[in-house]
């Protein structure tokens, strides 16, 4: 799980070759199964309706680039009797980090304007509970095919900015009031374009269907995750 996120001059040194030399290492010291956590950004930027394990990877940012060399280094590992997988997980939240329903959560002018701009597109997030359940699976499932997994919960299509703000604001017993509308995708798409460069499309889901495949099931979902996230901050508001 351990990565450096901020300092690029450091990036390789840790998550590429100390990740390398772990994998070695359990190798050599006869470990049956090593679970490497990459990330869903080593795409890059695509608009691709659906991203699998089979779409290319063309990452931009050093993070990006750092976890996909770190993929790359593990291919090449000799472990013949080692089962190993890279699991790729989308936006973790947990209970304590709420990334973007921070929105619905404060629900002030800012959120709503964010809202109306970005409601339609995919928000990608997945409770970090339900990525250490599927690495906990991948390793007491000896049958499961080695390699890459994306860990996500963009198959349920309320996972967008829109559709986990209701939520959100119906799990805290608020008045969701009205929702405004959004834009469609391809508004904000290129307004991130113009800024920035290249980059996801908000239509852009990350498909888990390989991972469920092998007989997984995420104990939260989306749900979950909601009910997770806002219960744990009525907790720290009382």
């Amino acid at each position: 799980c351990a990565a450096e996120l901020n300092n690029p001059d450091i990036m390789t040194a840790i998550n590429v070759e100390a990740t390398a030399n772990l994998a070695r290492l359990a190798a050599r010291r006869e470990v049956e199964c090593f679970i490497h956590l990459s990330s869903a950004g080593v795409v890059g930027p695509s608009k691709a309706p659906w991203i699998d394990e089979d779409t290319p990877c063309k990452p931009l940012t050093a993070y990006e680039i750092s976890k996909w060399q770190a993929e790359q280094a593990l291919a090449r590992t000799p472990a013949e009797d080692m089962r190993l997988y890279i699991l790729r997980p989308v936006n973790v939240v947990d209970d304590h980090r709420n990334g973007i329903l921070s929105m619905a959560l404060r629900n002030s002018f800012i959120d709503r304007f964010m809202l109306f701009l970005k409601g339609r597109e995919a928000a990608h997030l997945v409770h970090a509970a339900d990525v250490a359940a599927a690495a906990l699976h991948l390793a007491s499932a000896p049958s499961s095919p080695e390699g890459i997994y994306f860990a996500g919960c963009d198959e349920d299509l309320r996972n967008t900015v829109a559709g986990l703000y209701r939520l959100c604001r119906n799990a805290t017993g608020s008045r969701p009031g009205s929702i405004p509308p959004s834009l469609p995708t391809h508004v904000p798409y290129w307004l991130r374009r113009i800024a920035r460069g290249r980059c996801l499309h908000g239509k852009s889901r990350f498909s888990s269907a390989r991972l469920v495949a092998t007989g997984f099931q995420p104990p939260l979902g989306i749900e979950g995750l909601i009910a997770r996230v806002c219960t744990a901050v009525e907790d720290t508001e009382r």
